[in-house]
């Protein structure tokens, strides 16, 4: 498992902290996001009764996950709402999707105390057909009056969750590895 620390672009305080995780097992991605402190001023979406693909959720509280072949500008994005909706784009070049999008097996659940809330997927890692990939974990979060943009670090001068230099985590689905620094995070 490797968990890493997700920033704010904006670097302002706030009283909680987010980190990411990240496992392999029996060839799957686990992914595991979580909010620890006071994050009641957080809008989180209520669970949908069904939860469906949609498009724009990230205008709102959204996880996401990005992967990418090492070689070449292809890359996929998966979106996670805490109402359990979602969405998972695959883009031929930088912010180019394609014209037809992938389906995608996999398993997602929230849960949440007064302290921390968690959101965990698992994916079919052998749905990407790639021996190697690259991974960035990022998320929007929103308040009532405003959103931050977390990622395990920010290359440009606005956040953008989409530039390749946000991949950070590399894995040959047997280990996990965190790329240029440390980055705040711990394996085990």
């Amino acid at each position: 498992m490797l968990r890493v620390k997700l920033h704010p672009f904006d670097q302002l305080l706030r009283p909680y902290e987010f980190h990411g995780e990240i496992a392999i097992f029996s060839q799957n991605l686990v992914f595991k996001y979580e909010i620890s402190g006071d994050y009641q001023e957080l809008k989180l979406p209520a669970t949908s009764q069904e939860p469906k693909r949609l498009d724009f959720l990230w205008q709102h509280t959204c996880f996401e996950a990005f992967f990418a072949p090492p070689k070449g500008s292809a890359y996929w994005e998966l979106n996670l709402s805490p109402s359990g909706d979602w969405n998972f784009y695959h883009f031929f070049d930088y912010r180019k999707k394609s014209p037809h999008q992938p389906s995608l097996n996999f398993h997602y659940e929230t849960s949440r105390t007064s302290t921390k809330y968690q959101a965990c997927a698992t994916l079919e890692g052998s749905f990407f057909d790639e021996p190697i990939l690259l991974m960035g974990l990022t998320a929007v979060l929103q308040t009532h009056d405003s959103k931050s943009y977390w990622a395990l670090s920010h290359p440009k001068s606005e956040p953008d969750f989409h530039d390749s230099r946000n991949f950070r985590i590399k894995t040959d689905f047997s280990t996990l590895e965190l790329l240029m620094g440390e980055c705040d995070a711990s394996g085990n």
